[in-house]
């Protein structure tokens, strides 16, 4: 196995978990509650106050983690597909 071949497969796999941890914080951001297994919700959906609730910082966040794990990712795909 190369070295490029390694490394490729290493910054897919940091990808794979940044990728994760995003998607986890976005729907924190939402609302979800891990807990319960279930969404936050103070009433039905017929309410006016049973939209989500929106953490900014948090959706901020996620967003940059989702930006970042796609181009790790695609790094990491082309350190794989380079001829040795």
């Amino acid at each position: 196995m190369n070295s490029h071949f390694r490394t490729g497969v290493t910054w897919i796999v940091a990808a794979a978990v940044i990728f994760a941890v995003a998607l986890a914080c976005f729907c924190v951001a939402l609302g979800l509650d891990f807990e319960n297994e279930g969404w936050q919700n103070n009433g039905g959906l017929d309410e006016p106050d049973a939209r989500a609730l929106w953490s900014q910082p948090m959706v901020i966040i996620s967003s940059l983690g989702f930006v970042l794990s796609i181009v790790l990712f695609f790094v990491g795909v082309q350190k794989v597909s380079r001829n040795p």
